[in-house]
């Protein structure tokens, strides 16, 4: 937009000469070869096909010293080689003024062609430098502009990519936040469980086992009522604590902690995992998904040669998804994971395919376990 109104303004120069020396046939058709020749520098740039732009690019200076009143129509031309070519290229438009002026000084008919004077040729010649200067100012002027809008682009991309590098960031930050105090509670929780387990728990067992002593030697009736009630006290309380502590243990269970450290300690081939749950997922789910995994590693080392093992867990709004597949081709998998029935399998290679079922069965959920490129087991657990 901008290169088109620097050409209409000096589109506005020539016309301006032209409606002096009157309208014609030829300054139509020249009007419609600087069209032409414009579109073409366009077309052509000079960095990709500097033959053509060459071949272009000099057919208006020798086209100017045919017909000299293409010179009016050269500033156009100019305008757009200098955005594309070294200034110094740019002297060739002198050329057709540097022709029309040994041809006046040469001939004096060599103004007849414009039916005017030498005057006039002059003033053509002034014409023509103006223009000229006009056109490199524009043109200055344009790409200082474009290369201004390039900067700025480029600099509004950089902060872009930086803005959205620092959210992606600052996002991983508030999760990296989350997982540190989830597992600082967690491991807090263990830290109770234990407190309670070894310090009030040991307490109130060296309790009971002295008030089943104190039951046994002693040899007061009336005192025997009350002691069986002080037991059966420190057995509530003992039986409460257990309880507390195994619930407390449970919740304090971090299932990619956990998945993450069998990864670690299979050393057999690599392990990718993919990991998309909330931090809260019931003891039950949690200990399936575990045990699983750890029967699913061991399987893969006894009958498969894999190089690769993918295990992906994901939360969906309904349901849990759990997937585990090798690469390898199952020695012994693939034989009687191919039977109907689990009673048909090996007590060593079925019982752990068993003990998976019955776990995703009683957590209502439904396994399936594949060997096509490799052994694969898909689970889905609805949420309660």
């Amino acid at each position: 937009m901008i290169s088109l109104c620097d050409k209409i303004i000096l589109y506005l120069f020539s016309f301006i000469y032209l409606f002096y020396l009157g309208i014609t046939a030829q300054t139509v058709v020249l009007f419609l070869l600087s069209v032409a020749s414009t579109c073409l520098l366009n077309a052509y740039t000079y960095d990709k096909h500097k033959i053509w732009f060459s071949i272009i690019l000099l057919f208006n200076p020798i086209l100017a010293c045919t017909v000299p009143m293409y010179i009016l129509f050269l500033p156009i031309i100019l305008y757009d080689c200098l955005s594309q070519i070294p200034k110094y290229i740019s002297m060739i438009f002198l050329i057709p003024i540097a022709n029309l002026w040994i041809k006046q000084r040469l001939s004096a008919s060599a103004t007849t062609e414009f039916h005017t004077d030498t005057d006039t040729l002059t003033f053509l010649i002034i014409l023509f430098a103006i223009q000229a200067v006009v056109s490199y100012a524009l043109s200055q002027k344009t790409q200082t502009i474009l290369k201004d809008k390039k900067d700025i682009n480029r600099l509004q991309d950089t902060f872009n990519e930086h803005k959205i590098s620092l959210e992606h960031e600052y996002q991983y930050l508030l999760k990296q936040q989350d997982n540190e105090i989830n597992i600082a509670t967690l491991n807090e929780r263990n830290r109770i469980a234990r407190e309670i387990h070894d310090n009030i728990g040991h307490v109130l067992s060296r309790s009971i086992l002295q008030v089943g002593a104190l039951i046994a030697i002693n040899k007061d009736d009336t005192l025997n009522e009350p002691y069986q009630s002080l037991k059966e006290s420190l057995n509530q309380a003992m039986d409460s604590i257990r309880n507390s502590v195994h619930d407390l243990h449970n919740d304090s269970i971090d299932l990619e902690n956990n998945i993450q450290q069998l990864i670690n300690s299979f050393d057999f081939c690599d392990v990718k995992l993919d990991y998309d749950i909330s931090n809260y997922v019931s003891k039950e789910i949690k200990y399936c998904f575990i045990t699983i995994t750890k029967e699913a590693l061991n399987n893969t080392i006894k009958h498969s040669n894999a190089t690769m093992v993918t295990i992906s867990i994901i939360e969906h709004p309904s349901f849990y998804k759990y997937v585990y597949a090798d690469n390898g081709d199952d020695k012994n998998t693939a034989n009687f994971i191919s039977k109907e029935t689990l009673e048909e399998y090996t007590y060593q290679e079925g019982i752990g395919l068993n003990n998976m079922r019955e776990r995703v069965k009683s957590l209502h959920g439904i396994i399936n376990f594949h060997t096509d490129n490799g052994f694969s087991i898909h689970i889905t657990i609805p949420k309660s």
